[in-house]
């Protein structure tokens, strides 16, 4: 029995259970070093326990490296190495196979299809799959790209592939809601809708509620906002901070600085400058130039900080 042996066990991928090699693991980790510096990258991986997966191997080398980056930034390579060669492990090589396995989905609870991808874009990756298979040449995130590409341009399978190659050089990208529903039997492919809205509480709740419908009718997600904040606010500092109690770090908030031109000169004069809650020191928000530097000015004589 694996539960009452001393030696550790491994779980492979094709089901089989056989002994821990540790030379083994290390050897591939070194196969995957290649031009980094190993005066101080070490390819010794720790936490195995006996039952682990390959695949919880792979995870945990990598994991392993990426903490490490701070020691040299090769362990980040070798991160991302680790990662690759555990993905292409897990997932199948041509692009037309990954296509038919999304579209012959099967939902595990009420054992009915669930296809994730498009009658009409299943047929066109299926009357075109050598050709876009043969213009897929690295590791199997660019699948995703073809299938966006394909979601995007349908039959007019040229602009597919230059679009495919513009996203794998990194010429551009497509927002999120565009890489998640190409090509998918209802592709939403819209990335966000901006509402602006003077932040008081009721009306911020007011224009949320009435954001819900529009959210649901496209299956978007209504999770994220966006608040720009002047540096002039405490709140600032509180929420921009990574540390501290999880319920105040709005993870989920979009931060951008509403920086007026008495904080740049300030900065460049290397001058003090004080913070100031909107409630004690109204008006600040509604306006600009000469007559908020005067209002700045004023609350700051008066210790209004």
């Amino acid at each position: 029995m694996v539960g009452k042996s001393n030696k550790l066990y491994v779980h492979k991928r094709g089901g089989r259970v056989e002994e821990v090699h540790i030379d083994k693991i290390t050897s591939r980790i070194k196969k995957l070093c290649y031009g980094l510096n190993m005066d101080f990258v070490d390819p010794v991986i720790g936490g195995i326990y006996s039952g682990v997966t390959t695949v919880e191997l792979d995870n945990l080398a990598a994991e392993t490296a990426a903490t490490m980056t701070t020691d040299h930034p090769d362990y980040a390579v070798l991160a991302a190495r680790l990662a690759i060669s555990n993905l292409t492990k897990e997932t199948k090589k041509h692009f037309s196979d990954v296509i038919t396995d999304l579209y012959n989905i099967v939902n595990k609870h009420t054992k009915k299809r669930s296809p994730m991808i498009s009658d009409f874009h299943y047929d066109i990756v299926m009357k075109n799959k050598e050709r876009l298979d043969s213009a897929i040449v690295a590791e199997r995130p660019q699948h995703m790209l073809m299938r966006v590409s394909i979601g995007i341009h349908g039959e007019d399978i040229d602009a597919a592939i230059n679009t495919y190659n513009l996203l794998s050089e990194k010429y551009f990208t497509h927002a999120s809601p565009t890489l998640f529903s190409a090509a998918t039997p209802r592709p939403q492919l819209s990335s966000c809708f901006l509402i602006a809205m003077r932040m008081t509480a009721l009306k911020a709740f007011m224009i949320l509620s009435s954001s819900v419908p529009l959210s649901q009718n496209l299956q978007v997600a209504l999770a994220f906002m966006y608040i720009a904040l002047e540096p002039r606010e405490p709140i600032l500092l509180e929420q921009m901070k990574n540390t501290g109690k999880e319920e105040v770090r709005a993870r989920e908030l979009f931060y951008a600085l509403w920086i007026p031109d008495l904080f740049m000169k300030r900065v460049e004069n290397n001058e003090n400058w004080s913070l100031m809650c909107p409630h004690d020191s109204p008006g600040l928000a509604d306006c600009w130039g000469d007559e908020f530097q005067a209002l700045y000015e004023k609350y700051e004589q008066e210790n209004n900080l």
